[in-house]
Order: structure tokens, then C-alpha cells, then sequence
């Protein structure tokens, strides 16, 4: 099974489908850079290899014994690296590791959720919380703010633009009330950032798709504030779509430039694409998975261009857009 790895990584298909990407992992060992960190339920190690670079010591704690089999596999060239067989839950286990800088927990939780729950995840991240001071607990991403009820900082982590993870900073590592991380850049949005709004309002020249982290942690006004272009709200249906006749670029936004508005119908949309280069559509809508692709061949149906286009399509229209080069022309 692939992942978003660096160099090999061993595990069976279970543990490489929930292990932390190297992207993510990185990232979180250089804002976790301490001399001595405590990695429990540290499963194949994808989070602990990284740890190992960023701190003097680390400690593994694992209670699976398959999955301990990789951890030693995977961290077999890091001489600081301790692994510990065991539940990090337990009171002799906890008594054994108190002493560290910081500690850090990826708790399990069921694969398949109709509602992410804080109650279904195990160990408890409450008591976890209460054992250990100066903690970070991983939490499933799709847990909004108002469902957390702790005091830590809930720090949202996009990849290229989608919600990929939701990390707790507890104690001295609490930074902020709310933040989101963009990966690869690393820029960084906090919920003091000064706040502003958009009202819905026709389509501008330009097409902002805006990361899926910044809606989820709630803080897309906060992002608003943070730029210097006045934005109108599009859409706010599968994805948040802002607008704007000027061009603003931001690690948060995906920017797209408008070319056409057309009926919403496949036939439409093709007539449109036709009189220019255009062969491959991307569909962004809500839709149903089945249908998707009937709708793209429909769309695609006797175009030899080879240019690729973006399709924003709801009920009252579709928005033909290609991505924004570097420096467009910033208004009409």
C-alpha cells in the first residue's frame, strides 16, 4: 500500500493506512524539538522517524506487538530511539515516563464513522491530558472546534490545499485558540488574526477555492482580514469559492481564473469548451461519485484540445476557469 512517505516505511496495510505522512511528520517534529520526547502509541513509527532527527531522545511506546515488529524495523538506524512494549495508558507506564520535555500521542480510532467522536477514540485523550503535561494529541481532522472541549491549541493541518490532520497542543506548547498550518509553505493562521467578511455577490474575474482546513477550524473570516483584496463570497456549497476581480495569492487559496459562464447541462458545457483548446475538464460540484463520470465524458465528448479546464458547476450555471498563472493580468 502507497503513502506519502520518505525513503521505506513497513507496515502492514492496516497501520501504513493510518500512519502520519512524512509531510506532516516533519512538520510536527520541528515544532516538537525538545531534548527528550515521549512517542506513545507510536505505532509503525512513521511520526517517531522524524522525532529522531528533531530531538536528542526519544522514547517509543507500543503496545501492539506486530506493530512494534515494524517500529523496530523502521527505526532500526536511529541510535536514540528507545522502544517500549506496553500500554501507555497504564498507571506503571505512566509513572515510567514522566521526566520528558514533551510527549506526544496518535491514539486509534474506528476506521469508519458515520460522526467523528472524541468518546470512540482509545486511550482516552482526557486522561492522556490529565497524566501528562505538556502534551500534543492527534485528533481525527473532522472534529470542529465547538466539538473539543479541551483547553489546547486545535491546530488544523492542510496538505496542498485539504484538511489532512488535527493536532492538540496542550500546556507550555499551546500557541494559539485555533490554528491552521498549510503544507508544504508552513504559513500559519490563527483565529487573533483581525477579522472582515464577504457577502455573496456575482463572479469576479478571478476564482479562489479556499483551503478545506480554514473552513473546518472556522476561521475563514480571520483569513479574510488577512489579505489585502476584497473578496465575494461565490459559493459555499461542496467547497467554499470566494471571488474577486483582483488577484491576490495565498497559500490558503487555490486561485482560478474565470473564462466563461455557461448553462449548467453537459451540452452547454461543451459547446462552450469547444470553440477553444480545451480536451481535459476537471469537475469541481457535488455529485454523485457514479454520475461523475458520464457527466465528464458527456463534457468531453469530441474535444481534441489540449489544454485542461476547471469546472465549477451548480444548479444555475458553470463556471469555466483555468488555474491562475503566477502574475495574470490583476483586473479587468
Amino acid at each position: 500500500m502507497k503513502k506519502a512517505f520518505d525513503g521505506k516505511i513497513e507496515g502492514s496495510n492496516e497501520t501504513l493506512r493510518v500512519a502520519t505522512p512524512s509531510i506532516v511528520a516533519k512538520y510536527r517534529a520541528k515544532r516538537l524539538a525538545c531534548n527528550k520526547i515521549v512517542d506513545l502509541c507510536a505505532g509503525i513509527g512513521g511520526q517517531t522517524i522524524e522525532f529522531a532527527k528533531t530531538c536528542k531522545e526519544v522514547i517509543a511506546v507500543e503496545k501492539d506487538p506486530q506493530a512494534v515488529s515494524f517500529l523496530r524495523k523502521n527505526t532500526s538506524e536511529f541510535k536514540n530511539v528507545e522502544i517500549i512494549e506496553g500500554d501507555a495508558a497504564s498507571e506503571n507506564m505512566a509513572k515510567q515516563l514522566q521526566g520528558a520535555n514533551i510527549y506526544f500521542c496518535d491514539p486509534s480510532r474506528p476506521f469508519e464513522e458515520k460522526q467523528r467522536s472524541i468518546d470512540s477514540i482509545s486511550p482516552s485523550p482526557k486522561r492522556f491530558a490529565e497524566i501528562f503535561k505538556n502534551i500534543a494529541i492527534e485528533l481525527p481532522p473532522q472534529l470542529t472546534p465547538d466539538r473539543i472541549p479541551f483547553d489546547a491549541e486545535k491546530e488544523y493541518i492542510s496538505v496542498n490545499g485539504k484538511l489532512n490532520r488535527l493536532t492538540l497542543y496542550f500546556g507550555k506548547l499551546k500557541k494559539a485558540e485555533i490554528s491552521v498550518v498549510s503544507l508544504p509553505s508552513e504559513a500559519k493562521l490563527t483565529n487573533s488574526s483581525l477579522e472582515a467578511n464577504a457577502k455573496k455577490s456575482k463572479i469576479g474575474k478571478f476564482l479562489y477555492e479556499v483551503d478545506t482546513a480554514i473552513i473546518k477550524a472556522g476561521l475563514l473570516s480571520n483569513l479574510l482580514g488577512s489579505l489585502k483584496a476584497k473578496f465575494t463570497v461565490y459559493s459555499e456549497d461542496k467547497y467554499t469559492l470566494l471571488s474577486s476581480n483582483i488577484y491576490e495569492k495565498s497559500p490558503f487559496l487555490n486561485v482560478y481564473e474565470v473564462m466563461a459562464i455557461t448553462r449548467p447541462d453537459s451540452a452547454s458545457i461543451n459547446a462552450a469548451l469547444s470553440t477553444s483548446d480545451y480536451g481535459k475538464t476537471l469537475i469541481h460540484a457535488r455529485i454523485d461519485p457514479q454520475e461523475y463520470w458520464k457527466l465528464r465524458n458527456d463534457i468531453q465528448k469530441g474535444l481534441s484540445g489540449y489544454k485542461t479546464t476547471h469546472l465549477f458547476i451548480n444548479d444555475m450555471e458553470c463556471v469555466i476557469a483555468k488555474k491562475a498563472a503566477a502574475s495574470p493580468d490583476k483586473s479587468f
